[in-house]
């Protein structure tokens, strides 16, 4: 089951530990509002869902911390959030590389290649189960390599 924005916005909000009042300020809407994408409540007279406007949704990410790519990911369900810096990733993703740097410096040396083959594997596991290639530049890697050829 997807979940609406609302529910990516409670839970968000939560995470910050925010109330809707707080939330509201930073983002320059009414509480009423943020309720509303909460609660996923129908317009009254169309009885359609909130959608609010790219503008509400950066603002919101923006309140709450969170990369505006991944918000707006979860407000217009595209799936196509491009990450183009560390910054933007989710906190669960951020969290397991954190963990893995980690490790990485408490590994000695002798250890170090052990954990990059882990790594490897992961990576593969990763390719193959959702057919990706991951041997191509990421949009961020080609975005670099175009401007060091630029400049």
């Amino acid at each position: 089951m997807t979940r609406t924005f609302g529910e990516w916005l409670l839970e968000r909000r939560r995470e910050a530990r925010l109330s809707q009042d707080e939330l509201a300020a930073r983002a320059g809407v009414s509480k009423s509002y943020i309720s509303t994408l909460e609660r996923n409540a129908p317009h009254p007279t169309t009885g359609a869902p909130p959608q609010p406007t790219t503008e509400t949704v950066d603002s919101l990410a923006e309140a709450l911390g969170v990369p505006i790519p991944v918000a707006r990911d979860a407000a217009f369900g595209t799936g196509s959030a491009v990450l183009t810096s560390p910054e933007d990733l989710p906190e669960e993703v951020s969290g397991h590389i954190r963990r893995y740097i980690l490790a990485w410096n408490a590994a000695s040396p002798e250890q170090r290649p052990r954990i990059h083959q882990i790594l490897e594997t992961l990576l593969q596991h990763i390719e193959a189960s959702v057919h990706l290639d991951l041997s191509q530049p990421a949009p961020m890697e080609a975005k670099d390599k175009e401007k060091d050829s630029k400049g």
